[in-house]
């Protein structure tokens, strides 16, 4: 069997040495890159399978970098792990890495991270005599509204839905919201609510009065520390609710559910708390 393709991207050259030995003992091919240019250029060449991404690079940080990647075909959808000095792993996670991990990190989990995120994935069982449901990537694109003014959250959550064969439209106010919601009728709407005393909560009101969103799905995602009023209220009015910083496996689960469709093998994981169903 053909050994998995791991690319490294860090200008420590040291750490790069010693990784590249590491992962090569363990049964990787590896190639590396030192800076953002280098690497979109070798993982057009190369064709990894899995990238580990420093979030600090010369010339364009991690998440420029990861934007770009996930532009690119065949590597849309392509794990991608991040590192760094910093402890940006909430920042790195809602972007849509599959991992984080601040230096320096322990090896082990590192390499059960990789491993996870390039373990085959499972075909759902079907009913016996019925013809398997369609992916999104598969049937007509689902399309998806993200609303909100965390515009880095909402980037990070297009590109990875994006890289799942959604087709997503974005809108920084409710207002916005609206006016694309009745050019695309979307069929889902993620709203990022903010904090409490907000306008994110009476957004949630205007954006149900208004067609074509009176009965189309919604997900929010708010910050910590809101009441258990508000909590409850919320939650009464949509398919679920997360608090950040988000799990994006359980989000892309919780999409999947409330669209009817066959859930989207999602590799890797990420702490963070479990949606709230209705």
């Amino acid at each position: 069997m053909t050994a998995k393709k791991i690319l490294l991207v860090d200008d420590d050259k040291e750490l790069l040495y010693g990784m590249k030995i590491w992962l090569r003992a363990k049964g990787f091919q590896v190639c590396h890159a030192t800076d953002a240019a280098s690497a979109i250029a070798t993982a057009k060449s190369q064709r990894p399978d899995l990238i580990v991404l420093d979030m600090g690079l010369p010339g364009a940080d991690g998440y420029m970098a990861m934007g770009r990647l996930r532009t690119l075909m065949p590597l849309t959808r392509t794990p991608i792990i991040m590192i760094s000095a910093r402890d940006l792993g909430r920042k790195a996670l809602e972007a849509g890495a599959e991992a984080f991990f601040q230096k320096p990190f322990d090896n082990r989990q590192l390499l059960a991270a990789i491993q996870k995120a390039l373990a085959p994935q499972t075909a759902l069982p079907t009913q016996e005599g019925k013809a398997p449901k369609k992916t999104p990537a598969e049937a007509r694109k689902k399309k998806i509204l993200l609303i909100g003014e965390d515009q880095e959250l909402l980037h990070g959550l297009g590109i990875r839905l994006r890289s799942y064969g959604f087709d997503v439209h974005l809108a920084s106010k409710a207002p916005l919201g609206v006016q694309v919601a009745q050019k695309t009728r979307p069929d889902l709407v993620i709203l990022d609510v903010g904090r409490p005393g907000s306008d994110g909560y009476r957004n949630l009101a205007r954006l149900r009065s208004h067609m074509p969103l009176a009965h189309v799905p919604m997900i929010i995602i708010t910050a910590a520390g809101i009441s258990t009023p508000q909590e409850r209220a919320l939650k009464s009015e949509v398919e679920a609710f997360f608090q950040k910083p988000i799990d994006n496996q359980q989000l892309l689960a919780a999409i999947q559910s409330a669209l009817g469709e066959v859930s989207v093998p999602v590799t890797g994981s990420s702490p963070g708390p479990h949606p709230a169903n209705r």
